[in-house]
Formats: structure tokens, sequence, C-alpha cells
């Protein structure tokens, strides 16, 4: 593909584990237009990460296909893709590097204007102003070293750094405090006003609400995919007191 315009498809896929007696999901088929919005929800253990990792070409469906403007993903080139994908991971992964390597790993040539903005966005900044070594600080042992409210802002600037077409956000508020929560919040409704697809795996209310479709993996082993609220007005609400 020349350009990505963000529309995402899904026909009839499934997905098993080997050796596992009963499929995640099987007969999946769904179609995303570019701009639209599509919560996915679940308790622990129904696939949520592993459609996730599916759809960022992690892994590859069992059956079925799946579809990035009417193209099979696994035709196109994997680094190519992956620049064109927002993803924020339930559990990133680190490089022993500084925080500044581990950020702008997809775009190493990224201006440092557009830097410190997407920083600021990932509610990173306070917590680089107080550190000495600032961005220069090492991530080490797959991040332990740092606490995990910040990797996982960490991993919400490394996914922003790439601004493709596609968000793909796995438990996005998961282990955040109040001020990180809110910080996700307005992430998703400047996304939205972008005019980025979304997918987002979550159990969060408020960003159910706001999802044109909302699909239900607690149903096996099809899924069942229900339209939502309008999304027009983001998936979020930022006041502490909806």
């Amino acid at each position: 593909l020349r350009d990505y315009n963000g529309r995402l498809e899904l026909k009839d896929a499934g997905f098993a584990y080997p050796q596992a007696q009963v499929p995640v999901f099987e007969g999946l088929t769904l179609t995303l237009e570019p701009g639209q919005v599509l919560a996915v929800t679940g308790r622990n253990g129904t696939g949520k990460t592993t459609l996730a990792k599916l759809l960022t070409g992690l892994l590859e469906p069992r059956r079925g296909s799946i579809l990035a403007d009417r193209v099979n993903l696994f035709q196109l080139a994997f680094p190519w893709w992956r620049r064109q994908v927002i993803y924020m991971p339930q559990e990133p992964g680190f490089i022993n590097a500084t925080i500044r390597e581990n950020v702008i790993m997809a775009r190493p040539d990224i201006e440092e204007g557009e830097l410190n903005t997407i920083l600021r966005v990932a509610d990173l900044k306070s917590f680089l102003d107080m550190t000495p070594t600032g961005l220069d600080t090492p991530v080490l042992d797959n991040g332990k070293n740092l606490p995990l409210g910040i990797r996982r802002r960490i991993s919400l600037a490394r996914a922003l750094v790439t601004s493709g077409p596609l968000a793909i956000l796995d438990e996005p508020t998961d282990a955040l405090d109040e001020s990180g929560i809110q910080a996700i919040y307005r992430v998703m409704n400047d996304l939205v006003k972008a005019g980025k697809t979304i997918v987002v795996f979550t159990n969060d209310p408020k960003i159910i609400k706001g999802a044109g479709q909302v699909l239900d993996l607690n149903e096996k082993p099809r899924p069942r995919l229900m339209s939502g609220p309008a999304a027009a007005a983001g998936p979020a609400q930022e006041s502490a007191h909806d």
C-alpha cells in the first residue's frame, strides 16, 4: 500500500492456541471504516490481548483473514505496518536503553518539539522533570526499575510517536492513577477528533459508552458484535464527576 487510510476488516477470523481444546474465538466478521471506534470487552482470559496481537500482526489467524484497506495484513511488510499503528499493549516490552530511545524507537528522527508534546499528552513530563536524568533515565530489566504507572505512560508515548491512522489500545487505563486515566481519556478524544480508527480493549464503562461498536468476547465461540452510542462526541468523558 502506498498509503493506509485506516479501514480494518476481519472475515470469518478464528484463532486457537496449539493443543487448546477450544478456540479463543471463531467466525469473527466485522468492518471498521476510517475514523470508527470499536470497544472490545470481556473477562480476563477471553482473548482481548490475543485479538489485539492479531490486529497488529504479532499473531496470525488460524482461519479467515484480516484486511487493511482490503489488503491481507500478512501481505504487508511488517516494519511498514508497524508505523501505521498506534499500539499500546497491555504488557509493554522495553529494551535496555534510555527512556528516550524506548519512546522514539519507531521514529528515531522525530523532532524535539513534537516529542515534548507527546510526553506532555502521555502525562510523562512531570515525572521526567522531577528525575535528574530526564529522558536519559535508563530502562533496565524490561522496565522493572521504574514504577508500573510510569512504564504504562512510556508505552503510551511510544505508541503516539507513530501517529498512524489506526490506534490499538489494550487495557489503556490499567494500572494508572487518576491523572494517568484522565490522560488516556484526553488522548482518545484527540484521536477521535483526528479521524483515527480506534480499537480499544477495555472494560472501562466510560470508554465503552463512546464506542460506535462493541465486541463482546464473553460470547463463545463466536463473539457478539453490538452497535454502541455514536462516537462523534469522543469515547470518554474527562470530568471526574461522571
